[in-house]
């Protein structure tokens, strides 16, 4: 039996640009609307990246940036991953706002690509540690990612600055005692927990179209359940889920493996 639940809809990290420019503003909110359906409007996701590749040569850095930013976006939204993340890199070497980060790493999360959005949001703690979105942010990608050397730095930070702690940290304390300690008894490390949790998602990735939802459990014996919510029918998430496991196998020889299951859940 499942000790708890903790699901999570990375919509909140698609808010994007709480100071968008002004040229950008409304393509922003039209995007945003797109993203809350289960099936966008091809015909206006369409327009809105034609006026936003309008933008990408804007003589105010920033507009171009969130231009470059949002039509990666529009990318990955459509499982175009290689040039959506182009498209999001070149929006970070054009500005270094931290609004930029934040959302590509909300980007990222919701494709699966765990790995580098935990990079950039650690990256953003390191450089805001008295912004508490972003260091909410980072405890949830730490949740997430099992990362949770990071996640007790986080907590100390937001303890620090004498906040409400609204975060997806785990809520039953002893329970994730138990795998901390099933953990230190292993030789394993968290590190491979994060690379094995990409490997998941790839062929998550690979197999079907996905979802905005992610749930993370852990049973009363410490075992961390991970699932991945994509569109699919039982048997297709099924044999998916079997070739999580191959992958995970062949990949991996280390104890922490047995301590974490990964796989999806259909929509």
């Amino acid at each position: 039996m499942l000790a708890h639940q903790q699901k999570t809809n990375f919509s909140h990290l698609f808010a994007l640009m709480p100071q968008a420019k002004p040229q950008t503003h409304d393509l922003v909110d039209r995007l945003m609307l797109q993203t809350d359906l289960e099936h966008p409007n091809e015909l206006e996701l369409r327009r809105i990246e034609q006026e936003l590749q309008k933008l990408k040569h804007h003589h105010d850095r920033d507009v171009a940036a969130e231009a470059y930013l949002l039509i990666g976006a529009i990318h990955l939204l459509h499982g175009r991953d290689k040039e959506g993340m182009n498209m999001c890199d070149q929006a970070l070497r054009i500005s270094p706002i931290r609004e930029l980060r934040s959302n590509y790493s909300g980007f990222l999360s919701r494709r699966f690509y765990f790995a580098k959005a935990f990079e950039l949001a650690d990256d953003l703690v390191s450089k805001y540690p008295d912004d508490l979105e972003i260091i909410e942010a980072g405890c949830e990608l730490a949740v997430m990612t099992l990362q949770l050397d990071r996640l007790d730095d986080y907590t100390e930070i937001l303890q620090r600055l004498k906040s409400e702690i609204k975060t997806r940290a785990p809520k039953n304390q002893e329970f994730w005692k138990i795998f901390r300690s099933r953990f230190q008894e292993r030789t394993g490390s968290l590190r491979t927990v994060l690379e094995l949790i990409e490997v998941a998602g790839s062929v998550a990735r690979k197999n079907h179209r996905i979802h905005q939802a992610t749930s993370i459990d852990i049973t009363e014996d410490g075992e961390v359940v991970i699932l991945y919510c994509v569109d699919a029918s039982p048997e297709s998430a099924a044999e998916t889920n079997a070739q999580i496991a191959d992958a995970i196998v062949s990949q991996f020889d280390d104890p922490m493996v047995d301590l974490i299951s990964i796989g999806c859940m259909t929509h």
